[in-house]
C-alpha cells in the first residue's frame, strides 16, 4: 500500500502465504513511511536486519511462523517508540530480550514472542509498558525470577509465560484488582506461591481469572489466613473467594497430600478446572468409598440410557426403511412399473461390499459395479449417490425402461432401496463399453470391420426403436462410446437413460441447461438448447465416425484444424479423400465402397440442418443395404459453408478442454452430467413400454 504523497511513498507490506524464501533486505529499513511489515507464514531465513531500527513509523511488525534466528538486533531506546504490536513466533531468534523491550514504548499492546530460544532473564523495563494488554513468551529458554511488576501492568489480560525455566516465588500481586485473567505459567521451576491476597480484591470482574502452574516445582504454599485446611465442610468452602481458578496439579506439594487431602487442596490440586474437587473420597463400612459408589451409579445409568437409545435408533431406522420402500413401490405403482427388489444385504455380498476391484464405472450420479448374486449370476449394479436429486433421478429412469425389451438396449434386472441407497440393476456386459474396445489400455485386440458394422447397425436398431416403436418415443440425449456396451458377442446395447426423455408430440423439446458430453452435441441442442430425436441422429453419426476411423470426436493433441474428426470428415469428403477417414487396416478387410457407405451415412447424420438428417430407420436400412435410400443428401455438404461452432470453435475447445481428460478416464457404465432441465414431464407420462413386436 502507498502514500498519497508525490512521489507516492510505502506505507504497507503484506507478503504471507508460504511464497516468499530468503533473507530480509537491509534496505527495509529506507521505508521511512513504513507503518505495517507482515511478512508471516513464509520461509525467510537469516537474521532480522540491524535497518529496523529506522523504522520510527512503524506500528506492526510480523514475521511468525518463518526460519529467521540469531540474535535480534542492538535496538537503541525508544527507536521502535509507535510500534503497537511485535510477533515473532514460531522462528529460532536466541539472545537476550533487553534491547527489544527497551527500543519499545508504551503504545506496544501486544507482544507474541513465543516458540524461539530467547535466554536470560525477562527484562525489568517490562513494567513500563502500561499498555500491554497480552504478552507470550512461551517455549523459550527463559530464566531468572518473576518481578511482581508484571502482574501490577493496569492493562494485561493475558500472560503466557509456560515451558521455560523460571524460578523463585510467584507473588501475591498476582490476585489484586489489576489482575490478568489468563496466567499460564505451566512447566517452569516455581518452587513457592503466594496466595496471602487471595480473594481480598473488592473489584467485580467480568471474567474469571484463571491461573496455572501446573508441573511445576512448587513445595510450599502460603494460604490466606482466613482459609482452614483442615476443614472439608462444603459450607466453609462457600465463604472462600469467587476468584476463579488455581491449578497447581503435579507439582510436589499436592503429591505429598495424598489422598487425605481437604476440600481446599483438592480445589488447588487440580490440572484442569473441570476436574470435580466436590466429593470427598471417604469408605462405607464395607471398605467401598463414596465416590466409587457414586461412579458406579451414574456409569450404570448413562448405560441403561445409551442403551435405550441404541434401541430407538435402530426401530426408528427399521421403520423409516420400510416407509421409504413402501413410497417408492407407490410411486412406481402409479405407472405401473412392478420391478424385482433386490435386499441390499445381497447386492452388498455380491460386490465384495461395493469394493474398489469390483467397480466397472464411475460418473456424476454415482458408480456401477459388477456383482455375483447367490445363483451364480453376473449382473452390474448401479448405485447412485445419495442426493435428494437422485432420487428423482431414480424414479425417473425406473419408470423410462422397466418393460423395455430389445437385444439392443440394455435390460434392468430390478432395483434395491436401502435409506438414501438408490441402485438399479442391470444386465451384466462382458467386453465392457465400446470406448474401451476402441480406445481402453486393456483392449486384447482390434476391433474386425465385421465387429464395427455389426455394433453400428445393433446401435442403429436400438435408437430406431426408441424413436420409432415406443409410444411416447424416447431421445436419448447421450449417445457415445461409454454409453455402448457390448456383449460377450461383441452385440452393442444402448445403456445410461439419466439424461432420456419422453416426448409425447413431434414438437421441437428445449432444455435450458444443456446435458450430455463435449463432440456430440447437435448445432441446434449446443446453441439454442432445442433438441428433437434429431439430437441423436447426429450424436450416431459423430459415433459412427468415431467406429470408423478409431479415433475420438475431439482430440486435443493434435494440430487445430484436426481437433474435431467430423472438421476432418468433412473436409476430406469435399476433397473426394473420404476413405482416409478410416483406420489403416480396415481397407484390407472390406470393400473401399461399404466402408465409403458408411461414412456416407455417418456424414448424413451430422448435418447442420436437423431436417436433412436421416430418420434412424433410414440410417438401419443405409447399414444394411436393405433399402435403395440416396446419398444425394449427403452431396449438399459441398455446397454448405461448414457450421462447426458447436463443438469446433476455438473458444468453446479451449473452454471444454478439460473434459477431455474425464473422457479418458471414463468407464463401463459411465454416468452422465447433469442434466438440463426441460419442458415438465409428470412421471406419469412415463408408461413403461412392453412391445409384442419381434425384437431384432
Amino acid at each position: 500500500m502507498c502514500s498519497i504523497e508525490i512521489p507516492p511513498r510505502i506505507t504497507q507490506i503484506n507478503i504471507t502465504g508460504d511464497v516468499v524464501a530468503g533473507e530480509l533486505n537491509a534496505r527495509v529499513g529506507n521505508l521511512s513511511r513504513l507503518t505495517v511489515l507482515d511478512l508471516s507464514n513464509n520461509q525467510f531465513n537469516g537474521s532480522l536486519p540491524e535497518s529496523l531500527a529506522q523504522l520510527v513509523t512503524l506500528n506492526a511488525l510480523d514475521v511468525a511462523n518463518n526460519s529467521l534466528s540469531g540474535e535480534l538486533p542492538a535496538f537503541k531506546p525508544k527507536s521502535l517508540k509507535n510500534l503497537q504490536s511485535v510477533t515473532l513466533r514460531s522462528n529460532a531468534f536466541s539472545g537476550s530480550l533487553s534491547d527489544l523491550v527497551n527500543a519499545l514504548d508504551t503504545p506496544v499492546s501486544d507482544m507474541d514472542l513465543s516458540f524461539n530460544n530467547f535466554s536470560g532473564a525477562i527484562p525489568m523495563e517490562i513494567t513500563n509498558l502500561k499498555n500491554l494488554k497480552s504478552l507470550d513468551l512461551s517455549n523459550n529458554q527463559l530464566s531468572g525470577t518473576l518481578d511482581s511488576g508484571i502482574f501490577n501492568l493496569p492493562k494485561l489480560t493475558t500472560l503466557n509465560l509456560k515451558n521455560n525455566s523460571l524460578e523463585g516465588m510467584v507473588h501475591d500481586d498476582l490476585w489484586k484488582e489489576s489482575r490478568p485473567v489468563e496466567v499460564a505459567l505451566d512447566d517452569n521451576k516455581f518452587t513457592e506461591i503466594n496466595l496471602t491476597t487471595w480473594g481480598q480484591a473488592q473489584r467485580f470482574y467480568e471474567f474469571e481469572q484463571r491461573v496455572s502452574l501446573v508441573r511445576n516445582t512448587i513445595r510450599n504454599v502460603i494460604l490466606p489466613s482466613h482459609v482452614n485446611l483442615n476443614n472439608s465442610d462444603r459450607r466453609s468452602w462457600e465463604m472462600l473467594p469467587n476468584q476463579g481458578h488455581i491449578l497447581l496439579g503435579g507439582t510436589p506439594w499436592c503429591e505429598q497430600i495424598g489422598s487425605n487431602a481437604s476440600l481446599v487442596q483438592r480445589y488447588l490440586c487440580r490440572e484442569d478446572e473441570r476436574e470435580d474437587f466436590w466429593m470427598p473420597d471417604t469408605a462405607d463400612k464395607n471398605g467401598v468409598s463414596t465416590r466409587t459408589l457414586v461412579i458406579i451409579g451414574v456409569a450404570c445409568g448413562l448405560l441403561v440410557l445409551l442403551m435405550g437409545f441404541i434401541v430407538f435408533v435402530f426401530m426408528w431406522r427399521v421403520w423409516k426403511r420400510m416407509l421409504d420402500l413402501r413410497q417408492i413401490q407407490e410411486a412406481l405403482a402409479k405407472d405401473d412399473v412392478r420391478p424385482p427388489f433386490f435386499k441390499y444385504e445381497e447386492l452388498k455380498a455380491a460386490t465384495g461390499d461395493f469394493s474398489k476391484r469390483n467397480e466397472l464405472g464411475k460418473g456424476a450420479f454415482g458408480a456401477v459395479y459388477k456383482a455375483k448374486l447367490a445363483d451364480g449370476s453376473i449382473v452390474a449394479v448401479k448405485r447412485l449417490f445419495a442426493t435428494e436429486q437422485n432420487v428423482a433421478d431414480f424414479l425417473k429412469e425406473m419408470v423410462l425402461i422397466t418393460g423395455i425389451k430389445h437385444r439392443h438396449l440394455v435390460q434392468l434386472k430390478g432395483c434395491c432401496v436401502r435409506d438414501k441407497q438408490r441402485m438399479l440393476v442391470y444386465e451384466y456386459a462382458e467386453n465392457n463399453n465400446l470406448a474401451e474396445a476402441l480406445w481402453g489400455k486393456d483392449k486384447a485386440f482390434v476391433l474386425t470391420w465385421t465387429q464395427r458394422l455389426n455394433i453400428a447397425v445393433g446401435i442403429a436398431r436400438g435408437l430406431s426403436y426408441l424413436h420409432e416403436e415406443l409410444q411416447p418415443k424416447i431421445i436419448h440425449r447421450d449417445i457415445k462410446p461409454q454409453n455402448i456396451l457390448l456383449d460377450k458377442d461383441w452385440n452393442a446395447k444402448i445403456a445410461d437413460f439419466g439424461l432420456a426423455r419422453p416426448v409425447n408430440e413431434d414438437a421441437t423439446q428445449m432444455a435450458t441447461h444443456i446435458g450430455g458430453t463435449l463432440g456430440y452435441f447437435s448445432p441446434e441442442y449446443a446453441t439454442l438448447g432445442m433438441f428433437t430425436e434429431k439430437l441423436d441422429v447426429y450424436s450416431y453419426g459423430v459415433l459412427l465416425l468415431e467406429i470408423v476411423s478409431g479415433r475420438r470426436c475431439i482430440n486435443f493433441s493434435l494440430p487445430e484444424h484436426d481437433v474435431s474428426l467430423r472438421t476432418v470428415a468433412l473436409r476430406l469428403y469435399m476433397e473426394d479423400k473420404l476413405l482416409n477417414v478410416a483406420e489403416s487396416g480396415l481397407l484390407a478387410q472390406s470393400p473401399g465402397d461399404e466402408i465409403t457407405s458408411v461414412l456416407k451415412t455417418a456424414l448424413a447424420c451430422v448435418q447442420e440442418d436437423p431436417n436433412k438428417r436421416p430418420s434412424m430407420s433410414q440410417v438401419v436400412n443405409m447399414l444394411t443395404g436393405n433399402s435403395g435410400v440416396a446419398f444425394d443428401i449427403v452431396k449438399e455438404l459441398k455446397e454448405q459453408r461448414m457450421w462447426l461452432q458447436d463443438v469446433d470453435d476455438e473458444s468453446t475447445l479451449s473452454s471444454f478442454s478439460d473434459l477431455r481428460e474425464r473422457e479418458d478416464r471414463s468407464l463401463l457404465y459411465s454416468s452422465s452430467s447433469s442434466g438440463g432441465a426441460l419442458r415438465t414431464t409428470q412421471l406419469s407420462d412415463m408408461k413403461p413400454r412392453w412391445s409384442s413386436r419381434a425384437m431384432s
